[in-house]
């Protein structure tokens, strides 16, 4: 054999070859992937469900899904031609929930109920009934409260529950004369939305009354201004240290006149502690600063200053003597272990002096001890500090903290001891609802937190909202002085909401966009592939700024507008989970395409979505391609990819993914059973990878625009025996031998690696193959180099 001569090419470019190809590292000498043994306990459910139209025929292409009891989708399927889909559920979605059918947005089957166990054989029909979106008519008048001229424009929005176990939204604008008409399917109940720029909103929840079609809701709207908007500037300083502090900050009151509503001017989060917001109306008003939650001392801090608005700009410069602060370490046991997740929660007021116009700053701790007991959290130095810990089911420790100098730290051993009390406090129910205050959609997975007193006890708490945007739950009762939520589109608070005992209390919040100096708005409108607009998507887009990276997840309005407020530079947009909480995949889908946001501009950019539905079938058997016998165990892994006629790159900054000419929508992997037949599901195209031990992997490619694709037999071709061999010797360029690794690949068989061999310190190597065309990669810390080559049946070198 001809000698391997090796050329040096660089570390860089060699630690690039060898991750692309350890990936492919063989496991048993010989390149033969071992498949997972499918579990013996594995007892799946299997649910049927026949779907029909209302005159009895079969409905094909309708999406069939199973739902958990709070209404997560676990898993999904299309109907064939007989109407027919199957559902195989695993353990992790045993349990209560619902079967539910639906072709697009016009057929809709009312939900079933059904509880799932290990080898259970349900069988259900559903009858898909067309949507009457017209069955149901809310009309109204709204009017401007203080004059009672009819307001134009307002913006009305519904969202019914419909009798299908459906959210439906719509939203139509007020007449020149006030008034609106808004029709919406068979329901449950609806909550009714009316907005309008500079006024009051206004919300009502109505439920359905048997025989009753027709509602009406009127408005009328306060307004928040009797002059145009001025400009409002604010630089925030802390003194003791001297520096400028980033932050949250904003201007709480109400605008000079008659019968004016209370409102909040946010003026963004800003880390320079210059701040700068354009819409603030004569009036007297708080300017309110709120620092970020330090890690390191669990603690907030929050000051006030009261400020007048005039008809003309103005800047302020915000002055905050800023305490330091000194630290305080627990250790938390009930005698015997430690004491996990107990608190430690307190609110702590100084006032400025006579010679400030600083009201006050609001020193909050909020803390917990970890699993092995211990929490800390920073008190002000120099000030007497009282607080308490408290876990339930424990009596509350009350302690007091001395002044001292920031450099003093204080210990504490604190032992609680069980608390001999009945039952738990007081609780109410409440139903807080987030919402974008840009765009009108909800939020899901918004932080919320809440805080206030009841008697002279704290009370808290503290969640997320679901995928609906609603977090409902119940809390201790009592009144709460501020609940406030933030999400990565933007934060808001509302303040004094009392909750009754066993009572029920609906809350709506809405997030101001974070702006900061630098960020500009701009709209994103995501359509499919005829230009019709897709509302309800999620999107999340991810850029760079001032060298740290963001990513914002946003949803379309109802026309498909995805509203922004981003710094300027190249971002890259990505679909994001329709669920924030649930797995289920998504509906449209789009490839990661970049944006470039500039600072002057209108910044308004159209993405195509590509549907991940319906699902369709791809049955067959796996065979032996030589024999033509069925093989069982068979792994089937089936890709589903819409073709793009650019090229893109997928990923996202920091996690950038290869580049292709695709959109990846679905992807599956399923096994062929012991008479070798498989099932797998997919969309538009389906690239299919068949492996299965003793055997080259098969890749093809099933357009399911075709009927004939959806059923196809796969062969797949024995590996031979290894009875020939690749021998030869590693040396450099000086023909000196050296260390290294040899990698082979079939050329005639995509993506398998025949063999590998370390080579010893005298580079010499011998690997058995089978005769057969491959390329040899040989490789180093520093040295790596191919070659082609053809074994036969005498094998090559010796």
């Amino acid at each position: 054999m001809d000698r391997i001569e090796s050329w040096k090419l660089g570390t860089a470019m060699f630690l690039a070859i060898l991750m692309a190809l350890t990936a492919f590292v063989v496991m048993d000498g010989r390149g033969l992937t071992r498949l997972p043994p499918i579990p013996s306990d594995y007892h799946p459910a299997v649910v049927t469900v026949e779907v029909v139209y209302e005159n009895g025929t079969p409905a094909s292409g309708a999406t069939v899904s199973l739902h958990s009891s709070y209404d997560n989708r676990y898993q999904a399927s299309s109907t064939d031609e007989t109407g027919t889909a199957i559902l195989k559920v695993g353990p992790a979605s045993w349990g209560p929930g619902s079967v539910k059918a639906q072709i697009g947005t016009s057929y809709f089957a009312r939900s079933v109920r059904i509880n799932l166990g290990p080898d259970d054989n349900v069988s259900l029909r559903l009858t898909l009934e067309r949507i009457d979106t017209s069955y149901n008519t809310l009309q109204g008048v709204v009017k401007d409260k203080r004059t009672g001229d009819p307001l134009s424009g307002v913006t009305v929005s519904i969202y019914a529950n419909t009798i299908y176990d459906t959210r439906y939204s719509k939203t139509v604008y007020t007449s020149t004369d006030g008034s609106y008409s808004v029709t919406f399917p068979r329901s449950t109940s609806f909550y009714v939305e009316i907005i309008k720029r500079y006024y009051s909103s206004y919300t009502e929840t109505l439920y359905i009354r048997s025989g009753k079609r027709s509602y009406v809701v009127n408005a009328d709207l306060i307004p928040y201004r009797d002059s145009p908007p001025v400009s409002v500037e604010a630089t925030v300083y802390d003194s003791t240290r001297g520096v400028e502090l980033g932050g949250f900050l904003s201007l709480t009151g109400h605008s000079s006149g008659k019968d004016h509503a209370t409102t909040t001017r946010y003026m963004s989060y800003n880390s320079t502690g210059r701040y700068f917001y354009t819409e603030a109306y004569p009036g007297e008003y708080k300017l309110e600063y709120r620092g970020q939650k330090s890690r390191e001392w669990n603690a907030t801090m929050l000051a006030y200053k009261p400020v007048i608005v005039n008809n003309t700009a103005v800047r302020y410069n915000f002055t905050i003597p800023v305490p330091k602060l000194r630290h305080v370490y627990i250790n938390v046991t009930n005698g015997t272990a430690p004491v996990e997740n107990a608190r430690v929660y307190f609110s702590l007021y100084i006032y400025g002096d006579e010679n400030s116009d600083l009201l006050y700053i609001n020193h909050r701790v909020d803390a917990y001890t970890g699993s092995d007991g211990h929490g800390h959290f920073g008190i002000p130095a120099g000030m007497e500090v009282e607080f308490y810990v408290y876990k339930y089911g424990y009596e509350r420790e009350y302690f007091t903290v001395p002044p001292g100098n920031a450099s003093d730290t204080v210990y504490l051993n604190i032992t609680l001891e069980k608390s001999e009390e009945g039952p738990a406090a007081p609780q109410g129910d409440v139903s807080i609802k987030v919402v974008d205050a840009l765009s009108g959609v909800p939020v899901p997975g918004a932080e919320v937190d809440g805080w206030g007193r009841n008697g002279d006890d704290y009370i808290c708490f503290d969640g997320w909202t679901g995928d609906d945007g609603y977090l409902n739950t119940s809390v201790e009762a009592g009144f709460y002085e501020e609940i406030y939520a933030e999400a990565s589109v933007g934060w808001g608070e509302v303040y004094n909401i009392s909750v009754e005992e066993s009572g029920s209390t609906e809350v709506t919040i809405f997030l101001e966009r974070w702006n900061d100096t630098g960020s500009v708005p701009g709209t994103i409108t995501l359509v499919d592939e005829n230009g019709d607009p897709l509302p309800g998507q999620w999107i999340t887009i991810s850029g760079e700024y001032l060298w740290e990276t963001y990513r914002v997840t946003l949803k379309s309005d109802e026309r498909g507008v995805v509203h922004f407020m981003l710094p300027p530079g190249l971002c890259t947009v990505y679909s994001s989970f329709s669920s924030f909480m649930g797995e289920y995949r998504l509906q449209w889908k789009t490839g990661s395409t970049q944006i470039m946001i500039t600072p002057e501009g209108e910044n308004r950019f159209t993405i195509t979505m590509y549907p991940t539905f319906p699902l369709q079938p791809i049955t067959g058997f796996v065979k032996d391609a030589g024999t033509g016998k069925v093989i069982k165990a068979a792994k089937v892994d089936a890709r589903s990819v819409h073709n793009l006629e650019e090229t893109r790159r997928n990923g996202y900054p920091g996690c950038e993914g290869e580049v292709e000419n695709v959109v990846d929508l679905y992807r599956m992997v399923g096994y062929s059973v012991s008479d070798g037949f498989y099932r797998v599901w997919g969309v538009d195209e389906v690239r299919l990878r068949t492996t299965k031990t003793g055997y080259f992997p098969k890749e093809e490619t099933i357009n399911l625009g075709t009927r004939a694709g959806r059923v196809h037999d796969i062969y797949l071709e024995r590996i031979p025996e290894y009875t020939s061999w690749i021998a030869g010797q590693l040396v450099d360029q000086d023909m000196n031998p050296i260390p290294g690794y040899i990698t082979i690949l079939d050329r005639d068989h995509t993506g398998y690696y025949a063999g590998s061999s370390v080579v010893e310190e005298d580079g010499l190597f011998n690997v058995s193959v089978y005769p057969g065309n491959f390329t040899i990669f040989f490789y180093n810390e520093t040295l790596y180099g191919e070659l082609d080559v053809q074994v036969p049946e005498s094998g090559l070198g010796g």
